[in-house]
């Protein structure tokens, strides 16, 4: 799941790993049944372009 804060993934030299992930990632954003939990730290909403489509 994608979170702030985890550790990023390496890489580098494996364009068929990164290809897997990206799709992965992908079709989590547009699974209707994966929840989308907002932040308790009102601070990351400062700078985010989205805080108006979640209304933090």
């Amino acid at each position: 799941m994608l979170s702030y804060g985890l550790i990023e993934p390496d890489f580098s030299g494996d364009d068929t790993f990164f290809q897997e992930y990206l799709n992965e990632l992908i079709a989590e954003i547009f699974d209707a049944s994966v929840h989308f939990e907002q932040t308790e730290d009102d601070r990351m909403c400062s700078y985010c372009d989205f805080r108006y489509i979640c209304n933090k």
